[in-house]
């Protein structure tokens, strides 16, 4: 890079990092405090709750990056533009794409960065975070469980004992209502906490278990002996492995288990991971395509520099809202193509507006002054009703 393209790098880094922070702030605040519950209910301390938060960051991370660095570089390109700082580049015959190189750098780089998180990071997190929460729900049963007190062990998730004798519990009810169309109560006289395969096992004795399903509200009832419970996910242990879809290195989604009853039972949903694995990390270089498209153009600073962010940001959203709806609908394998459509004919579309320098139409309703028009003239028309309605 020459002089001036490190220049314009140096304000991005600074810029996107920023942004990317920020945004990643408010969602780390915000999951804290869905999971405050996590140290209050299951009796955990300040360094449990904070390991469970470090666990889930490399997710919040992948999420707040590609939005926190679109934000930084519109930033960066409006700032430039009200600066005249884009116009003198113009004028003194600066090529646009030597302008945009700092931009791709940049993008590819978090990009980059989204596939290596994807594939090496956020399945072992996914994983950590899944053994803290065990960990946690052992904890509670052997210690801050209180015999005659219904527990709430997560959402939709109550647990009730009788008694205890010593490591053993008395009179124990397990209700899961987590799944809407799939209600389960467990009753056993007697319950312990075990480890089967390194895994912790709530072990059920002389007892039955009540499933109710909501499509016909018929219900069936199991007796049993003894039963297991995986306090992992509180289903039966009957085969289910140990760790679900998010939690599994890339490999094994490639090629599972022809033994894993779980995988062969959930093939298209690891299909859907996989593609979305090796799909994310195009988005971060787009949303640097949509910030020049948005942005990148010679503009008078009188022109709204709130239109052009808020334009790029509803095109981000329009891209990942449409990512993750293909990945929710994943089930049919003819959605697969979609996972490399969406992004790669976005780049391809904002590669071709870029250099044919056309920058897409703000809605009137972005323009900060049609906005306030359209307040005034709607809180004077609510004003003149209200004065004709005393009359």
């Amino acid at each position: 890079m020459n002089a001036l393209e490190r220049y314009i790098f140096r304000k991005i880094v600074v810029s996107g990092l920023g942004g990317a922070l920020a945004i990643f702030a408010v969602v780390w605040v915000s999951q804290a405090v869905t999971r405050i519950d996590f140290a209050t209910g299951s009796g955990q301390g300040i360094l449990a709750f904070l390991a469970l938060l470090s666990a889930i960051s490399p997710q919040l991370i992948a999420i707040a990056l590609p939005f926190g660095m679109l934000i930084g570089m519109v930033q960066v390109l409006n700032g430039l533009n009200s600066n005249s700082e884009l116009s003198v580049m113009a004028g003194s015959g600066v090529s646009r794409w030597s302008i945009a190189k700092p931009f791709f750098i940049f993008g590819m780089l978090a990009s980059f960065y989204t596939l290596f998180s994807a594939h090496f990071i956020e399945p072992y997190s996914n994983r950590a975070k899944r053994e803290l929460i065990v960990e946690a729900r052992a904890q509670l049963l052997n210690t801050v469980i209180v015999p005659g007190q219904f527990r709430n062990l997560e959402k939709g998730m109550t647990i009730y004992i009788d008694g205890k004798d010593g490591e053993v519990l008395q009179g124990l009810m397990l209700a899961d209502r987590r799944d809407p169309n799939n209600e389960l109560i467990h009753y056993a006289q007697v319950a312990q906490l075990s480890k089967i395969d390194d895994e912790d096992i709530l072990l059920l004795g002389e007892g039955q278990v009540h499933r109710r399903e909501a499509a016909d509200r018929a219900a069936s009832i199991v007796s049993f002996d003894t039963y297991a419970v995986s306090l992992a996910e509180f289903t039966g242990s009957d085969g289910t492995p140990t760790y679900k879809v998010v939690e599994r290195p890339t490999s094994e989604l490639l090629s599972p288990d022809p033994n894993d009853g779980y995988a062969q039972s959930r093939i298209l949903e690891f299909n859907g991971e996989y593609h979305r694995r090796y799909s994310d990390w195009l988005y971060p270089f787009l949303f640097s395509l949509v910030a020049l498209v948005c942005a990148g153009q010679v503009a008078s600073h009188r022109q709204s520099n709130f239109s052009a962010l808020g334009l790029a940001f509803l095109a981000a959203l329009g891209y990942r809202g449409t990512a993750y709806f293909v990945y929710g609908e994943s089930g049919g394998t003819r959605m697969t193509f979609w996972f490399y459509a969406i992004p790669i004919g976005g780049m391809l579309v904002s590669l071709a507006m870029y250099h044919l320098e056309i920058k897409p139409a703000v809605p009137a309703w972005l323009n900060p002054k049609n906005a306030y028009k359209a307040a005034r003239s709607a809180l004077h028309a609510r004003l003149s009703t209200n004065s004709v309605a005393r009359a």
